[in-house]
């Protein structure tokens, strides 16, 4: 019956490995004396290349140094790098901020600028608009007055024609009366009363007469108060269209200035966006090819390793079927009262024969 092998150092308890089924090792196999131990680490050494293993762990190790400082340095030049790079950021993102602080100074006193210019156009609209509404004012005026003319014209015929029929219906009277006083044989009494019918005759046409006058005066004055009225109706509305107008005007205006600072608004953002500097990313430090390349020395010294392990587990498997064990453990710590058999697998391997 081939022995059970198993090669691992540190077993908890005392396990062996026969026929690929696990089992468990009662103490009597260990007092019939068929469980044996190895001290691996110690049957390596007189394995006749073990000075190659050793050679291969030294490399290994060295290699290991080597790329552990290697992967410091990088990790320090990566460090520097980000250091640089965060530098450069912060001294950018501060060059940008100034930048878009002038800017906005400058929008700023454009946006004032504006204003200045709106208030400037307003005043000129306005001025513009009271210049026509007095120009129109005037004209005005001048219409009214020559209407005024012509209506004083017109009353003062139609007030003479009133005169001339006036007097010319009471002309046959006062003619009767004249040439009653014209007589000469006329007494004193009847002298002074025929002077008195006359003085009251041209008194009442003279009162006729200034009646007619004071109607066309108030009819005069009663057309002057409407036509002035209407004038100045008419002048409100002239000005409330030019005044329309002129805020319609100055409001297109006022969005044609806005929307070229808003535009310029938009540019210089999108010039800031352009100009902000990116966010830092991705390795900022890449090593030289050669120097992160694959650690041959460890990977040599991992596989002779396992050769020589194998020799080891083929020299203690000849030193169990000669003993006639049942069992064969890798720790002398696992299997206490095992017997020993690492001398004898030195000698195999020593001998170059396992």
């Amino acid at each position: 019956m081939a022995p059970a092998l198993l090669l691992v150092a540190g077993a908890a308890s005392a396990l062996g490995w026969y026929g690929g089924q696990a089992l468990r090792l009662h103490a009597g196999q260990f007092a019939e004396g068929r469980v044996a131990v190895v001290e691996v680490s110690r049957a390596l050494q007189a394995h006749p290349r073990w000075p190659e293993l050793a050679f291969l762990r030294v490399q290994a190790e060295q290699e290991e140094r080597a790329q552990e400082a290697h992967a410091a340095a990088v990790r320090e030049a990566e460090a520097r790098a980000e250091e640089r790079a965060r530098r450069v950021q912060e001294a950018a993102q501060q060059e940008l901020s100034l930048l878009r602080e002038q800017g906005r100074l400058g929008l700023e006193q454009w946006r004032q600028q504006l204003q200045v210019e709106l208030a400037s156009r307003e005043a000129q609209l306005w001025s513009r608009v009271q210049a026509q509404v007095e120009a129109r004012r005037q004209e005005m005026e001048v219409e009214l007055e020559q209407e005024a003319s012509l209506r004083r014209w017109q009353l003062k015929a139609e007030l003479q024609k009133y005169q001339e029929e006036v007097n010319r219906a009471a002309a046959v009277q006062l003619l009767n009366l004249q040439l009653r006083l014209a007589l000469a044989d006329l007494q004193e009494q009847e002298r002074e009363r025929l002077q008195k019918e006359v003085e009251a005759l041209r008194r009442q046409l003279q009162e006729k007469v200034e009646q007619k006058e004071r109607a066309l005066e108030e009819e005069y004055r009663s057309w002057w108060k409407e036509q002035s009225e209407a004038q100045e109706k008419d002048l409100r509305s002239y000005a409330d269209r030019l005044q329309a107008r002129a805020r319609e005007e100055l409001e297109r205006e006022r969005r044609r200035l806005e929307a070229e600072l808003a535009e310029e608004e938009e540019r210089r953002e999108e010039v800031w966006g352009q100009a902000a500097p990116a966010p830092l990313a991705g390795p900022l430090y890449s090593p030289a090819p050669e120097q992160v390349g694959p650690a041959p020395w460890s990977r040599r010294a991992a596989a002779l390793e396992a050769e020589l392990r194998a020799d080891v587990k083929a020299a203690a498997a000849q030193a169990a079927r000669r003993r006639k064990l049942s069992c064969v453990l890798g720790s002398p710590v696992a299997a206490r009262g095992a017997l020993d058999i690492t001398g004898e697998v030195m000698g195999i391997l020593a001998a170059g024969r396992p």
